[in-house]
């Protein structure tokens, strides 16, 4: 039986942290990974300065696509005051994250057109 804080899917990629897009500081692929537990998700750096971005259930409003340009990936927004606003993670792997995001029961918005 899986506990809470097992992971259940992760992934590697990069990642944006910041007031925006443009006033944002993050990591290139491979230095970050989205982890996706039963009731949070994560994303972990691994080039300095480290950082561990941890989102549980009750603090993500949604979970949207998210480009710029070439760069792809998804951004959550939150409610943790703690966490710049801005935090997004780019992967090559789009279907796959979001596929995973919502089998899990994460509030994922596609967009509709």
């Amino acid at each position: 039986m899986r506990g809470e804080n097992d992971p259940v899917y992760s992934q590697s990629g990069s990642y944006r942290a910041g007031r925006n897009f443009w006033l944002s500081f993050g990591a290139s692929w491979p230095f970050a990974r989205f982890v996706i537990c039963r009731d949070k998700v994560m994303i972990k750096t691994f080039c300095p300065p480290c950082q561990r971005y941890v989102f549980r259930r009750k603090e993500i409003v949604s979970i949207t696509p998210y480009t710029f340009g070439l760069w792809i990936g998804v951004q959550i927004h939150h409610t943790t005051s703690r966490y710049p606003p801005f935090i997004a993670f780019g992967t090559s792997n789009i279907p796959a994250l979001v596929g995973r995001l919502i089998e899990n029961g994460f509030p994922v918005v596609m967009p509709t057109f």
